[in-house]
């Protein structure tokens, strides 16, 4: 149990851990909230921001149609029209007096209509040099050229369309506006100009806004410094960057001598200012004036200012607000776990009381248990082996008692001869915790070997030392009585075989008339005894292999066996059985895969099930034997048309001496043991075995078996296709190309010939010529004009061989001819002559040894197109491909998991002479080792594309 100190401790640190996580996560809703406020802020400068740039072009726009309002007046155009006549005559403007005073009287009404919306100026210009003619807010002042300080008119006089613009002068900013006067063709004869004050436009825009939405709101303007000299009237902000109108205010008078706008303006910006304890959100909006550069900083900006104090407000008493709940949060919740930790504590004292009275309880009684034991039990030292403690039954077994036993060495109780043993358990236990059953041997101390049988598990005690517990059980008494029971089943085969045997071939003799003519009645009572005679020989038979198998002394010799053959096998032997009973047995579904088990047992099995089968099917009924393959196993069924089986049936059909209690298995007779038989046999075969039935519909006895299987890297095998319609033949062909270490598949036409040569890559191929669907000779036509097949080898197995002969005697590369009926030993003769004649160079083996997945993966793809691809993992698998076949180059990787790459070279010179060898590893290879090699890459510096490029040039040259 932890101490109080200890406790306070740990309460403390969770304490302020959850302090630091509740304050980060308050933090964090901060910094959410700021970003919220962020960005109302930001609306609000993209707000103004579209407000000023929305005002400079309405007040352009009001410049321009002022001017076309004037310039509406027929009587103006006509009369600026004589002007420019006269003045384009030569004539001297100052002589236009009486131009100029009808245009002052036309043009008052219009002075005096635009004064309240800040008109400063109206005049007109002569084109082309900009020689003024009236200007009707100083009419005194006329006939000046004014090209070289209106640069706008001048624009406007030479392009022929109206503008509009800001442009800076001695009586401060004006927004501007000059229209082109043309003449009937069209040509520009003079110019109009009007301009208006944009301080005074500024301020009337500013008496408009005042309070807009409950927010305190303005604009103003700000011009730079360096225009101030210029100006005729004054402004504020000496010793700044910027100047503003003396009647701005002194909002932005402060503001301005604080220095907080920025020196530069060539784009739109924000500000976040004080003034009076208020908070103003601040837009600057540059407007260029004409003839400037964007990209320059701006001499006037626009300036949009909004009170934004109740929203930082607002967003000020919020997070108090907020932060005040969370600092209750944190309290209440600091609370809560001080007091959830004491009674925490307190629950927990009170558990680990009652976990110890508990544990005290279970330590007694597993003591007793210990102790009182009829099995030894023992504790080890996994280090050393030495005996630590055992029971009473562990002494009694050895003779030993606890000290003696404590002073013992491991050896002096296990026979030396069991060291190897020893060191697969000890390997058992460190890689799975535990070992056993291990059958072995103890000295018992007067010197007698004592069988016995383990089972232990590690674990660690307290100090962190490996410990053994092994229970021992005492093997003597088990092994007499098996040597009983082996001597009992002797006795029994010996004893009972002999007499029933004599008794049965004795009767069936005298049924047989040896002993003279019988009565009726003799006949009758014979052929009962003959009859029980049978039935008490299969049931000795049974029960003796039924007992064999349970105790696991059947031996079982697997093989590679050919599924269809092992079928059509056991359908011939059960064939006479069959038709005894008048049923029909057929054979579908027959596949061409194999397995890897025990035939004769599997031919136990399948005569059972069979004579099962036709035993409880009607007369002229069929038994269908059936063959299906999924994944990694195979389904074989026999299917009846007998009575069915219910579920309860079923459930204790593979029993022990079960049988039905349906009548029919008193008129079919049987031992009840066929069936357990079956399973064992099947079970111990790796496989499992069941029955799907109907009531009235038959039954479908089936097992499973594991396919036989092929090495993932490379079967080693040669692949045959036979191209044969007979299916006997196609049989009897395989199993021949089989035994001799041949890989056979079997394709009853073309069109599954195809397919399989798509799929597969064959070595040679069998053809039969006469075929049900193509003749074999067209078929072989087809071969070689693909490009693909037209250099694979063809053996013609055929009863019209002289047919054929002549129908492809100019075909004769890679293709020879064998009569039916075939005999093996001529097979493989044909067959290794057509082989060894068959160049390599067009199909080149590489035997790649390499362990990771991947790069095989990639090479394999690259190559399987051009050459037949070996893989080998390791050296003992790289050793038994070289042995098994010839190659033409070799992959190698240096690290393997059983060794270096190198220690394969001498057996590569050896077995496969002065080949290729390329190496592709990882390692980093000295100059020595370079030259011992072909050629060598390295994985980290050439892609796999590369080497499959440098192997095919090796290839080539060969």
């Amino acid at each position: 149990m932890l101490s109080t100190r200890h406790t306070n401790f740990w309460l403390f640190s969770i304490a302020l851990l959850l302090i630091i996580i509740m304050l980060s996560a308050a933090w964090l809703a901060q910094q959410q909230r700021d970003a919220v406020l962020m960005a109302d802020l930001d609306r609000v400068h993209q707000l103004q921001v579209q407000s000023m740039q929305q005002l400079q072009f309405q007040l352009q726009q009001d410049a321009l149609i002022a001017a076309d309002l004037v310039y509406a007046n027929s009587t103006v155009r006509t009369l600026v029209a004589e002007a420019a006549e006269r003045y384009q005559q030569q004539q001297d403007p100052a002589s236009f007096d009486d131009i100029r005073s009808q245009l002052m009287a036309e043009l008052a009404p219009s002075w005096q209509a635009l004064q309240p919306f800040a008109i400063r100026q109206l005049q007109f210009h002569l084109v082309p040099d900009v020689v003024s003619l009236l200007r009707v807010h100083q009419p005194q002042h006329h006939s000046d050229s004014l090209a070289d300080i209106r640069p706008m008119v001048l624009e406007v006089q030479q392009q022929g369309q109206a503008m509009a613009g800001l442009e800076v002068g001695r009586f401060g900013l004006g927004v501007r506006a000059v229209l082109p006067i043309k003449s009937s063709d069209g040509s520009v004869i003079a110019s109009m100009e009007t301009g208006f004050a944009l301080n005074d436009l500024i301020g009337q825009r500013q008496h408009q806004l005042g309070l807009t939405g409950g927010h305190e709101v303005g604009i103003s303007v700000l011009v730079s410094a360096r225009l101030g000299e210029q100006f005729v009237f004054p402004m504020f902000g000496e010793h700044s960057d910027w100047l503003i109108d003396v009647e701005s205010g002194n909002r932005m008078s402060g503001w301005l001598q604080q220095q907080l706008f920025p020196s530069r303006v060539a784009s739109p910006q924000s500000l976040h200012l004080m003034h009076n304890k208020h908070h103003y959100a601040l837009s600057l909006v540059p407007w260029h004036s004409y003839g400037q550069q964007m990209e320059e900083s701006a001499a006037v900006v626009l300036v949009s200012w909004q009170d934004i104090s109740a929203m930082i407000a607002a967003h000020q008493a919020q997070n108090r607000q907020i932060w005040g709940l969370w600092l209750g949060a944190i309290v209440i919740s600091v609370l809560a776990l001080f007091f959830l930790v004491k009674r925490l504590q307190k629950a927990t004292a009170h558990s680990l009381q009652k976990q110890q009275q508990a544990l005290r309880w279970s330590e007694q009684r597993l003591k007793a248990l210990f102790s009182l034991s009829p099995l030894p039990i023992l504790l080890n030292r996994m280090a050393d082996g030495a005996f630590i403690e055992a029971n009473h039954a562990m002494e009694q077994l050895v003779g030993y008692n606890q000290q003696e036993l404590a002073a013992l060495s491991y050896w002096d109780l296990t026979p030396e001869i069991y060291a190897n043993a020893e060191k697969k358990q000890l390997e058992s236990l460190q890689s799975k915790g535990r070992y056993g059953p291990y059958r072995k041997q103890y000295r018992h101390k007067d010197g007698h070997l004592i069988d016995i049988e383990l089972n232990g598990v590690r674990f660690e005690n307290p100090a962190g030392e490996s410990m053994i517990w092994t229970i021992v059980m005492d093997l003597t008494e088990r092994n007499k009585l098996d040597k009983m029971k082996d001597e009992f089943i002797a006795t029994v085969s010996h004893e009972l075989r002999t007499p029933l045997t004599s008794i049965a071939g004795s009767l069936s003799l005298v049924l047989a008339g040896a002993a003279g003519e019988l009565t009726e009645k003799s006949r009758k009572m014979l052929s009962i005894a003959e009859r029980n005679s049978k039935r008490l020989t299969l049931l000795v038979n049974d029960l003796l292999d039924m007992e064999k198998l349970a105790a696991g002394k059947v031996a079982f010799f697997p093989e590679i066996i050919p599924l269809q053959t092992l079928l059509q096998d056991a359908m011939e032997q059960n064939k006479p059985y069959a038709d005894k009973h008048q049923i029909q047995l057929l054979l579908v579904n027959a596949t061409t895969a194999t397995i890897h088990a025990d035939p004769s047992r599997i031919q136990q099995v399948l005569a059972n099930l069979i004579s099962n089968a036709v035993k409880f099917s009607p007369a002229g009924s069929q038994v269908l034997i059936q063959a299906e393959t999924a994944k990694d196993k195979v389904r074989i069924g026999i299917q009846d048309e007998g009575p069915g089986l219910s579920q309860e049936e079923i459930s204790s059909l593979f029993q022990r001496f079960s049988q039905l209690n349906n009548g029919t298995t008193k008129q079919q007779g049987g031992t009840g043991l066929g069936l357990a038989i079956c399973r064992e046999i099947i079970h111990q075969s790796g496989g499992s075995i069941g029955v799907e039935s109907v009531p009235g519909q038959g039954a479908c006895f089936w097992f499973e078996l594991p396919l036989a299987k092929i090495d993932s890297e490379h079967s080693g095998l040669e692949k045959v296709l036979v191209v044969e319609d007979d299916a006997d033949i196609a049989t009897m062909l395989s199993a021949m190309l089989q035994q001799e270490g041949f890989e056979a598949d079997w394709a009853p036409d073309t069109a599954t010939a195809w397919q399989l040569l798509a799929k597969h890559h064959y070595r040679l191929l069998t053809l039969d010529l006469r075929l049900q669907n193509e003749h074999g000779s067209d078929f072989f036509l087809r071969l070689r004009d693909n490009l693909a097949t037209r250099d694979l080898p063809v053996l013609i197995i055929s009863a019209y061989l002289q047919e054929g002969k002549l129908q492809l005697a100019s075909m004769a590369q890679a293709i020879d001819w064998l009569e039916k009926p075939v005999q093996q030993e001529v097979l493989m003769v044909k067959l290794t002559q057509l082989l060894e004649s068959t160049p390599w160079q067009q199909d080149a083996r590489v035997l790649h040894v390499e362990d990771d997945d991947d790069i095989t993966t990639i090479v394999q793809a690259h190559l399987e197109t051009n050459c037949r691809y070996y893989r080998a993992s390791s050296l003992n698998k790289a050793r038994i491909l070289l042995r098994q076949h010839r190659f033409d180059l070799l992959l190698l990787d240096i690290g393997l998991p059983d060794g270096l790459g190198w220690d394969l070279l001498p057996e590569v010179q050896t077995l496969q002479g002065d080949i290729p060898v390329v190496v592709f590893s990882a390692q980093d290879l000295s100059v020595h080792q370079h030259g011992k090699v072909e050629a060598t890459f390295a994985k980290s510096k050439v892609e796999p594309a590369e080497l499959v490029k440098r192997i095919k040039a090796i290839l080539s040259n060969e």
